[in-house]
């Protein structure tokens, strides 16, 4: 069911649109928070169209960035929340179903011995790594459908991220790590993408955040399936009454959307404008 505060999704005014935000470095400034003028503008957009936000951290994190007092507090802000790349997604604050036979589950997919073969041949990699300090805490960091990667450790904070993404972009330590592990893992059918300051990202071919508008698809899917009467278009583009082409418009705002960012696919995608 639609938020009470606001109308349902047909209703709206750009009921052909979606607007989809990234929150670290979009919304918000890296490692700080989304400033109140800009959830001011997000309500007066979710009155004109629906909108979400796509991350690949995990609510937690968003939680923080949004200021909100819970998890649910997160998902009520937005029609569609997609945290994860979009394996842990909500619509009007109800989890959606799994789209894959993995259950988005990182390791299923891949199994236990590639698995640590992987975190092996990182953790021996990193090894070898100059850095500008002491490692913060652990290398890797597991989330359920990938594993994040951090030369500097998963737990720097603030003006060390500083630091190590000027580090990285002088000596291209990010790009030369990522291109290191594709080749050796070439045929695993893994992407190796470079998200936030310090991290790469490792996680399943199309479980990028192009995930997100997959989701899109399959509830226009069930809509048709159950008679409610949406297609598709109604949600992110062209069809229904008030179409003028078909063509779909869903917006995808984001800031790492060079060849190798965490933002590239879905910023590319056919799906999105």
């Amino acid at each position: 069911m639609e938020p009470a505060d606001y109308s349902p999704l047909e209703d709206r005014p750009l009921r052909h649109t979606v607007c989809l935000f990234d929150i670290s470095g979009t919304l918000s400034p890296q490692q700080g928070t989304v400033p109140s003028e800009i959830l001011t503008l997000l309500h007066t957009l979710r009155s004109k169209c629906a909108i979400g936000f796509v991350s690949r951290s995990g609510l937690e994190k968003q939680k923080y960035r949004l200021n909100a007092t819970s998890l649910e507090a997160v998902t009520s802000l937005f029609d569609y929340s997609f945290a994860e790349n979009g394996l842990k997604a909500y619509q009007f604050g109800v989890l959606l179903p799994p789209l894959d036979p993995y259950n988005g589950s990182f390791i299923k997919y891949l199994g236990e011995d590639r698995y640590e073969e992987l975190v092996a041949v990182t953790q021996n990699y990193l090894a070898k790594v100059d850095v500008p300090f002491e490692p913060r805490g652990p290398a890797v960091k597991f989330r359920k459908g990938m594993l994040n990667i951090a030369a500097v450790g998963v737990e720097a904070k603030g003006q060390e991220r500083d630091v190590f993404e000027a580090w990285g972009k002088k000596f291209d330590t990010r790009e030369r790590f990522r291109e290191a592990m594709r080749e050796r893992f070439e045929g695993w059918g893994l992407d190796f993408i470079i998200g936030g300051q310090v991290g790469l990202d490792v996680f399943p071919r199309g479980w990028d955040k192009t995930y997100c508008p997959r989701h899109l698809e399959n509830e226009a899917k069930t809509a048709k399936a159950t008679a409610i009467g949406r297609s598709r278009s109604d949600i992110i583009g062209g069809g229904g009454s008030n179409s003028s082409g078909g063509s779909p418009r869903c917006g995808a705002y984001s800031d790492k959307t060079e060849q190798g960012g965490n933002d590239y696919h879905i910023f590319n995608d056919e799906t999105t404008a």
